[in-house]
């Protein structure tokens, strides 16, 4: 699913080349075209950041997902969406980039439930940093970075329907 319709064709390109039945719908996903209750898993990469209603979005997913379904989340956070070579080289929707935390606490808000040491995983990659790391490596700056990448497997509660 996507709303651009040039990464929509992409899909049904690659989808053509599968050998299971793969279905390319365009949506947004703030309205997904999908029954509630209905899918089992959604992987989110990298697409909450560039949503103005982040929390329209993770109630829709939410919506779809079947009790005990689950939920794989990639998002970059803020300190690498506010970098310059981002800003540069990019558009994001303004004021609604959120920090590793934000984005843990938004995902519950919707309803999801996950355990922070055990389904959630930051890094800052060096290429993330506002300087590539240089500072860091020539020992300028010794704080720890402020984490740029979020992974998160989050479950919709409910009980799971028995077949």
């Amino acid at each position: 699913m996507d709303i651009d319709p040039l990464m929509l064709e992409r899909a049904r390109a690659e989808a053509a080349r599968c050998e299971i039945p793969v279905t390319v719908k365009a949506c947004s996903v703030t309205q997904l075209d999908l029954p509630d209750n209905s899918v089992d898993g959604v992987l989110c990469h990298q697409l909450i950041h560039h949503v103005a209603n982040q929390a329209g979005a993770l109630r829709e997913i939410y919506r779809v997902l079947a009790p005990g379904g689950f939920l794989f989340l990639s998002e970059s956070c803020r300190p690498f969406i506010e970098t310059w070579t981002v800003r540069w080289f990019f558009r994001h929707p303004p004021g609604v980039q959120r920090s590793a935390e934000e984005f843990q606490a938004l995902v519950r808000d919707a309803g999801f439930t996950f355990d922070p040491a055990r389904d959630v995983r930051t890094s800052t990659p060096w290429w993330s940093l506002w300087d590539f790391g240089f500072t860091r490596k020539i020992g300028l700056v010794r704080s720890p970075p402020e984490a740029t990448e979020l992974l998160l497997v989050a479950r919709k509660t409910g009980t799971v329907p028995v077949s």
